[in-house]
């Protein structure tokens, strides 16, 4: 192989090479936006969870009051009273 042989494969290789790495990082970058998206996505998903169980919670919540209120009703009831009307 001669010497001007030498330099064009040089120089071919070297512009693969800057191909290869601008595709190396051109993936990077895509591989970089997808786990982004998917955490994004996932970031999402568990706040609307979150809203999802506070929403339960305050229902629990208001279901226990109610039925709190209920049993003091009819132990009132029991009791011969009535506790919506006080006696009077």
């Amino acid at each position: 192989m001669t010497k001007d042989e030498l330099t064009r494969l040089v120089g071919r290789l070297e512009r693969r090479v800057r191909r290869l790495e601008a595709t190396l990082a051109e993936e990077r970058a895509q591989v970089t936006r997808r786990v982004n998206a998917v955490r994004t996505a996932a970031d999402r998903k568990v706040a609307a969870m979150m809203r999802e169980l506070a929403a339960l919670r305050h229902h629990e919540a208001r279901a226990q009051a109610l039925e709190r209120l209920l049993s003091e009703r009819t132990a009132g009831d029991a009791d011969g009273r009535d506790a919506s009307h006080p006696a009077g």
